[in-house]
């Protein structure tokens, strides 16, 4: 049976999620908490180092996430949500290849990270995807739909049913996330 750290982590990912999918401002101390249990646990549990990293990531991001949506920082004006560029997703796509190649190959030689290019696949998009979700891009939810898909896997081959098993409703949940923002976003654009 995993352990409570694990539960704690879970439960709390998903009222982030299901938050973050109502564009609600209170998903972001969820996310904090649940990132700093998750760190902890992927770290010394299961050696996937730049997970480990990345929910670190992912708890400074709940306190930026929390300024911005709360405080409308950095030219918003209200809680709209914005769409991409195709030459952005290009450029995104290819520095995330690159970075997670370069990433993957420093921790295969320096460190003992197991499945390095996939952890380190996974971070950086979801770093990415999370720079989305807090400046609201429409997109975030199909980085993050991708990344969870890796991330079954991943979880998966470390053992960890109990992530695994989170991503796959991370999954469903990225879906409707994305069709509740691209609702939110028509209504925007009507008003």
């Amino acid at each position: 049976m995993p352990p409570a750290i694990e539960w704690w982590a879970v439960g709390l990912a998903i009222i982030y999620v299901i938050l973050a999918a109502r564009n609600s401002a209170w998903c972001w101390p969820f996310a904090f908490v649940s990132s700093c249990l998750w760190a902890w646990q992927v770290w010394f549990a299961y050696s996937l180092l730049f997970d480990a990293a990345l929910n670190i990531f992912y708890a400074v991001m709940a306190i930026w996430g929390a300024w911005r949506w709360l405080t409308h920082a950095g030219g918003h004006t209200d809680d709209s949500i914005t769409t991409i560029s195709t030459k952005q997703h290009l450029l995104t796509i290819g520095f995330g290849v690159s970075a997670s190649i370069l990433l993957g190959y420093f921790a295969s030689v320096t460190t003992i990270a197991a499945l390095s290019y996939l952890d380190a696949l996974t971070t950086v998009f979801s770093i990415m995807a999370t720079l989305m979700l807090i400046e609201r891009k429409l997109e975030n939810w199909i980085y993050f739909l991708v990344m969870d898909i890796i991330y079954v896997y991943l979880y998966l081959d470390r053992g960890s049913v109990i992530f695994a098993g989170l991503f796959v409703v991370y999954c469903i949940m990225a879906v409707i996330g994305y069709l509740n923002w691209k609702k939110i976003r028509a209504n925007q654009v009507i008003a």
